[in-house]
């Protein structure tokens, strides 16, 4: 004769909320105790890091030596390294919040996370591009591919958006040379542009185009002199295949700003957005942008876009406009953004194993609670329900 077991008809309310707040815990536990990064790839970031606030520091000091100043309201945290709302040398409006968020060091480590995930080694050879706009957000990059041991060959542009590195005493070929100087950033451009509308500083003044001129002859590098936007970009390419050698080739492009032959402008940066982008993650467009950064692209190299700064600092968990100055080694960029698989695996298992047993409960569990139940003096196995 088969035994004859309850089973209740419809699963208790109280089990459901029991087996919710499970899933919620085994969720946070998760979201609580992120795979740490490894502590040597976290030691090169930290090391990034310090050498771009030291960079900082020389900018600083610079700026301090020139009578320069800052003005609270724009550069609260007075970190040195935001210019004036406008000057002769502007080219462009400017995002006073991206600016501000920019001037932290540990953009260093985004930039490290960055190449890292591009594959790149010591040793590999990347090619950057960077305008004045974004003076911390070059050196970050620079001190990053450096800390790396990455072969470097850089082209810049002189001209600036507004609280950028656009004071003519203090352009970014000043701020360049000043840290190569001091022995912290070594890297020299190969050329630097005029920058602005074209490359060419195309609809500026005669005086502004004399001071982008002087700043590119203070900072001792070659004046990359185009015609048109096509001549520059063009150029620009011939400049960096020529800096490598027949034999070499580039292991990833890296965009800073807004530059119009670097990565199309406005328009280029809305269609790459930011971070890292694989030639596959190319969306295709009806109106090809031509800039370094696409023909990058089109020959397979992976484009890194240091731009959309506020977006990146809430990616990586960076501060946004902070009044103080931050702190070497703080944010989320230096805790992995991966989960610990084994703690997200046994949650899974402990989900799906209470799952199963308050579906379909086994024989000689409900045994035992028909048991529990009327050694407790319950009228009717029945009331065991509670707990099914």
């Amino acid at each position: 004769m088969k035994s004859l077991y309850y089973r209740p008809q419809t699963v208790s309310p109280r089990l459901l909320v029991a087996l919710s707040i499970l899933a919620v815990a085994a969720l946070a536990t998760v979201e609580a105790f992120p795979k740490q990064t490894d502590s040597s790839e976290q030691a090169l970031m930290v090391a990034a890091a310090r050498k771009a606030d030291s960079a900082f520091e020389v900018v600083r000091r610079q700026r301090n030596e020139l009578g320069l100043g800052t003005i609270r309201d724009q550069d609260p945290a007075e970190t040195g390294l935001l210019g004036p709302s406008m000057s002769l040398v502007t080219s462009l409006p400017g995002h006073l919040d991206a600016k501000q968020t920019s001037a932290n060091p540990n953009f260093a480590a985004v930039a490290v996370n960055y190449l890292r995930e591009a594959g790149l080694q010591p040793g590999d050879r990347v090619a950057i591009g960077c305008t004045g706009s974004f003076p911390a957000l070059n050196i970050a990059v620079l001190a990053a591919a450096e800390t790396m041991e990455l072969e470097i060959s850089l082209i810049s542009s002189a001209a600036s958006s507004q609280f950028g590195a656009n004071h003519p005493l203090q352009m970014w070929p000043d701020m360049e040379r000043r840290l190569a100087q001091e022995g912290i950033i070594k890297t020299r451009s190969i050329a630097v542009s005029r920058g602005g509308f074209r490359d060419n500083a195309a609809g500026m003044t005669d005086e502004t185009r004399r001071r982008l001129e002087a700043a590119i002859t203070r900072g001792g590098r070659p004046l990359l002199n185009c015609t048109s936007i096509e001549d520059s970009i063009d150029r620009r390419m011939q400049l960096l295949q020529r800096s490598t050698g027949d034999e070499d080739r580039f292991a990833a492009y890296v965009n800073v700003g807004g530059g119009s032959a670097s990565v199309g402008g406005t328009r280029g940066n809305e269609h790459l957005g930011h971070g890292l982008i694989r030639p596959t993650d190319l969306l295709p467009t009806k109106e090809p942008i031509d800039s370094v950064a696409m023909r990058f692209l089109d020959q397979g190299v992976p484009v890194i876009n240091m731009i959309h700064v506020v977006a990146m600092a809430k990616k990586h968990g960076l501060p946004i406009s902070s009044s103080v100055r931050p702190e070497v080694g703080e944010g989320g960029v230096y805790v992995s953004k991966g989960y610990r698989k084994s703690f997200a695996g046994i949650g899974l298992l402990m989900i799906l194993v209470a799952t199963s047993l308050v579906m379909r409960p086994p024989p000689w569990l409900v045994a035992s609670l028909q048991k529990l139940a009327l050694g407790r003096n319950s009228p009717t196995a029945s009331n065991a329900s509670w707990m099914l």
